[in-house]
């Protein structure tokens, strides 16, 4: 499945680490685990380019995606955190735009899948149902989903 939102995206694979490619089912939902390598270019404080690693984020990034097998999937995102030889700034790695917008947890395919439903017309209701997304979580995304594309 990862390999599929890889292409989708138009993603590098070589920045990019896991175990499995499919989901693992967690309760009520699906969690696939991921580890973003990208390695830091260049530091925002000194304009260094030499880096070591520096271990990882503490808590992995959860980013919602569609659904798999009807039940809600999240893609759980470890990002690896580089330090800057000559400032000792430490930053990590950005998760890609197209997967995610700066700042929100929800993938950007959700979102067109959200947009879709709409111009076919179909009832909120049934749409946040179909998704695995509360009516309410599912109304802030339209809001979200209106001021980003629009």
């Amino acid at each position: 499945m990862f390999n599929c939102i890889l292409s989708h995206y138009h993603l590098q694979e070589k920045d990019w680490l896991y175990s499995d490619p499919s989901p693992v089912q967690v309760g009520h939902h699906f969690e696939l685990n991921v580890k973003l390598t990208q390695a830091a270019t260049q530091c925002p404080s000194c304009q260094g380019t030499k880096f070591y690693r520096h271990g990882t984020t503490p808590h992995p990034r959860k980013v919602q995606l569609t659904e798999y097998m009807g039940l809600p999937c999240f893609l759980m995102i470890t990002i690896e955190r580089y330090r800057c030889v000559t400032c000792g700034m430490t930053q990590s790695s950005q998760i890609p735009e197209q997967l995610v917008l700066k700042g929100h947890k929800d993938s950007t395919l959700l979102k067109t899948q959200i947009i879709r439903r709409l111009t076919e017309k179909e009832p909120i209701k049934d749409a946040s149902h179909d998704l695995n997304v509360s009516s309410h979580s599912f109304y802030q995304l339209i809001i979200k989903c209106f001021f980003v594309f629009y």
